[in-house]
């Protein structure tokens, strides 16, 4: 034991803290959580690191600023421009300019488009379409999976004695039970939806199939439009799978942002398009943007083949209720005979607007659908595309449908929430203003410069 030192005022003596066992064991306590502390700080820093280098990553996902647009959107910036001067003085030239550049083509294929709506709507509702599309059954032989619960069936369709099959995907429009009048609008609609959709003018940023003619069935009281499959099947292939982006995001296999990014530069071009040739769509939404895949027998879940599918390679569908943009031609009330999903409906298009006064009482009379609607059914779908989740899952309930000015604040509300970390603010603010849209851009020129710029900023995205 060594000896107490004694020197001026103070003596030191040995702690007994160092024999004592429970103060030995109190520091061995001390020096491991000293040695975690040091080691869990190491793994916060670098967890602090990476989430910095993913935040700094979110700031790329901004518009081009210095850089030169693409060479899509200065097509579009010319075609655009152009139909828009012309439309400014009420022009519209007979014969289809030929051309060398992209420009000069894709302006003679949208003329083509609006010279074929013009030549449809001139003897009156279906008088002026392609009756030769439509195929008799007791000619053909017409084939699909009965068990479909949407409106699309993968069939084939053939001469009844000889002759090849031809795959093609099956688009249900049906009309409301034996009303004569229902029967005939359907009979028109259809007639020209095929007329449309066959036209060798058909502008592939469309994003739809090639329509290769049109069957009744009277007992079921619909039609059918057949397309032709985008990639041709044969024996020695194996068949096609047919999904729709509303069964994609309810897989929650979630792709990649890039190619989320360029799906909606797609479809907010498709529908663009589709403005500039003066159509509505009238039904877009996730279940009518399908994409095919083929079939593997390697695949044992839906998750190995969902991977395979490509995001780039959408198709426009559901045009049943699409008609020619003008005021020759009657709305089918949508929402009855194809039941449009009551969620991607424009607020204005749903509670109706617009008064007519008569002689005692007032009545609200549901407006004709325009080009403002396919605007924010495009918002809503830009929405489910980003998020990757389906509107349902963002609260809708049968409450929003009498209250559907609350559920679009509800779906902007979600957007700015969620949008600006999880894609960037461009595409937040795109996704707003779409959603935004309202009546007051009845102008045609001021709509179709609407789209214009959201397909421009969408464009100038980079990831």
């Amino acid at each position: 034991m060594p000896k107490a030192f004694s020197g001026g005022e103070r003596t030191w003596r040995p702690s007994t803290s160092y024999t004592d066992p429970g103060m030995m064991q109190q520091r061995r306590i001390l020096k491991a959580m000293a040695v975690w502390s040091v080691t869990d700080s190491t793994k916060l820093r670098g967890i602090l690191t990476d989430l910095e280098k993913q935040i700094d990553r979110l700031s790329t996902i901004q518009p081009r600023t210095r850089s030169t647009p693409s060479t899509t959107m200065q097509t579009i910036a010319t075609v655009s421009g152009t139909l828009l001067s012309l439309d400014q003085l009420g022009v519209n030239p007979v014969a289809a300019d030929s051309g060398s550049n992209s420009a000069q083509q894709q302006l003679s294929t949208l003329r083509a488009m609006r010279r074929l709506k013009a030549k449809l709507e001139s003897p009156g509702p279906g008088q002026g379409s392609v009756t030769d599309l439509y195929i008799p059954q007791a000619e053909y032989h017409i084939g699909y999976n009965e068990t479909s619960a949407t409106n699309f069936a993968l069939g084939s369709f053939s001469k009844a004695l000889d002759g090849p099959s031809i795959e093609v995907v099956i688009e249900w429009k049906n009309y409301l039970g034996t009303d004569p009048d229902a029967k005939k609008l359907a009979l028109s609609r259809t007639e020209l939806i095929a007329s449309l959709l066959a036209s060798p003018n058909k502008p592939s940023s469309f994003r739809t199939l090639d329509c290769v003619g049109w069957f009744l069935e009277e007992h079921r009281h619909r039609c059918g439009l057949l397309f032709r499959l985008p990639c041709p099947t044969t024996p020695n292939l194996q068949p096609l799978r047919l999904v729709s982006l509303a069964e994609l995001i309810r897989s929650k296999i979630k792709p990649s942002l890039a190619d989320r990014v360029r799906l909606a530069f797609l479809l907010s071009y498709s529908l663009l398009e589709l403005h500039l040739s003066e159509w509505l769509h009238k039904s877009f939404t996730a279940s009518n943007i399908l994409f095919f895949v083929v079939q593997d027998p390697k695949d044992k879940t839906a998750h190995d083949w969902i991977q395979r599918v490509d995001l780039t390679q959408p198709y426009v569908a559901s045009f049943g209720t699409a008609r020619p943009d003008s005021s020759f031609y009657q709305s089918e009330p949508a929402c009855k005979v194809m039941m449009v999903e009551a969620e991607y409906r424009h607020p204005a298009y749903v509670a109706g607007i617009g008064h007519v006064q008569g002689e005692q009482t007032q009545r609200v009379l549901q407006p004709r659908y325009h080009r403002a609607f396919d605007v924010y059914s495009l918002g809503c779908v830009l929405l489910e595309v980003c998020t990757w989740m389906s509107l349902k899952s963002m609260g809708w309930n049968t409450a929003y449908a009498a209250a559907p000015h609350t559920w679009r604040e509800q779906l902007k509300s979600v957007a700015r929430k969620n949008l600006p970390f999880m894609v960037g603010p461009v595409m937040m603010e795109v996704v707003v203003r779409c959603l935004g849209v309202g009546l007051d851009l009845d102008g045609e020129v001021d709509l179709e410069g609407f789209c214009w710029e959201v397909v421009e900023r969408i464009d100038k995205v980079r990831v």
